[in-house]
């Protein structure tokens, strides 16, 4: 299983390192549009988070076959962007606010807060038909499953991790 990052191994423990893939040369350079299409995204910048509304269909980083990701192509924006980090991820499918940051000690402080549960996150989906409670709580086991593609999805399974969810109507 997947240890948790104040866990500590123990002898006799089977440890299994995924694949590294280590890639020369530059990265692919994004076209234009796309660099313009997020640099006109940007919602708020200071000295230490930049904060992007990401579009759908642009992957929050590169990998699993994509190789051009948010961070990679804001990376290519500008030398002052060349070490930003991002704290958190989107699928590529969901557009939103993705916070980004610009300095090291930045970035742990942001996973800290979140890791202690002390940033609240809400998402906005458009549905259609009548809900039937103003209030629903979705309690499932959430799994991540990998295709012969590459392409990573979750799945609801009785291994997969706890996942509460709260959906209210607004």
């Amino acid at each position: 299983k997947r240890y948790k990052p104040r866990q500590r191994i123990e002898e006799g423990d089977i440890v299994r390192i995924p694949p590294v893939e280590i890639k020369t040369g530059e990265a692919p350079k994004p076209r234009r549009q796309l660099i313009d299409l997020i640099k006109e995204s940007f919602l708020f910048e200071d000295k230490s988070l930049l904060v992007i509304d990401k579009p759908i269909g642009i992957a929050s980083h590169g990998g699993s076959g994509i190789s051009l990701g948010l961070i990679e192509i804001v990376r290519q924006i500008d030398s002052t962007y060349k070490n930003i980090q991002l704290v958190h991820r989107l699928d590529k499918e969901t557009s939103g606010c993705i916070v980004l940051a610009k300095k090291k000690s930045i970035l742990r402080e942001m996973h800290r807060l979140l890791r202690d549960h002390k940033v609240e996150k809400n998402y906005i989906a458009i549905t259609q038909g009548k809900w039937e409670k103003k209030k629903i709580k979705v309690n499932l086991n959430l799994q991540k499953t990998i295709d012969s593609s590459g392409e990573k999805s979750i799945k609801v399974s009785y291994e997969g991790q706890n996942s509460l969810s709260t959906f209210e109507e607004i």
